[in-house]
């Protein structure tokens, strides 16, 4: 316990401890001579403050990677749940290579009116991303898409203008129809319903 003289919030913004001398000590009541402390911790309402916000802070980042958790183990089950915000993110729908899942990994990939890769007999969308990267990304999908849905309004209301459209080469990976990029349908952030 420390003993420190009184302050006022007006004189001393910072509320600092101003030790007693042993004779205010003394008229104070207390018998003997002045407790020793063994550690002195100085500390101030702006040290509160912030630790205060770095708590806040932490215990923010905590609820959304355990937000993230959630979202990546059902991911595993629904890829709609899973690859729902990557197209704000990773801009899909993107051509890929080869199906990520192992039974129909060398099969010619199949789109469907969207763009989205599709099961080639069944016609039901599989995973754009490798399941390992996917679940990665679901974890710290909550902190990373407020991010990237504030760059793309701002790129959408200070960059529109300086690019109009994006002239495709061809394999250049970009959806494209008669040589001009296509407008993606069907974002996370326009979508109302579900793709099935």
């Amino acid at each position: 316990m420390w003993y420190c003289r009184c302050a006022c919030l007006l004189d001393d913004g910072a509320l600092k401890c101003n030790h007693l001398p042993t004779e205010s000590y003394l008229a104070a009541g207390f018998q003997g001579g002045m407790p020793l402390p063994i550690h002195v911790v100085q500390y101030t309402f702006i040290d509160d403050m912030i630790a205060m916000m770095f708590l806040v802070l932490l215990f923010v980042c905590i609820i959304l990677l355990s937000m993230g958790l959630v979202k990546a183990l059902v991911g595993l089950a629904v890829i709609s749940v899973s690859e729902w915000g990557f197209d704000i993110i990773y801009g899909l729908p993107k051509r890929i290579q080869k199906y990520n899942e192992k039974h129909i990994r060398e099969r010619s990939v199949v789109y469907n009116d969207n763009l989205w890769p599709v099961h080639p007999d069944t016609g039901v969308q599989v995973r754009s991303l490798a399941l390992s990267a996917e679940f990665c990304s679901n974890l710290v999908f909550f902190v990373i898409y407020p991010v990237a849905v504030i760059w793309t309004i701002i790129k959408r209301f200070f960059f529109s203008t300086q690019f109009p459209d994006v002239e495709c080469k061809e394999n250049s990976g970009c959806p494209c129809k008669g040589g001009k990029q296509v407008q993606r349908k069907n974002s996370s952030m326009q979508r109302k319903r579900s793709r099935y």
